[in-house]
């Protein structure tokens, strides 16, 4: 049961962390243009 629900997270938790990566840069590229 807790397997299932890693197998099911894993992809969710590997698209939340690029999405904030990209997050992370457009702010150091609002930041830098300030």
């Amino acid at each position: 049961m807790i397997f299932n629900f890693f197998v099911f997270l894993c992809p969710h938790l590997q698209y939340y962390q690029q999405e904030s990566t990209k997050l992370r840069q457009q702010i150091q590229i609002l930041q830098n243009a300030n």
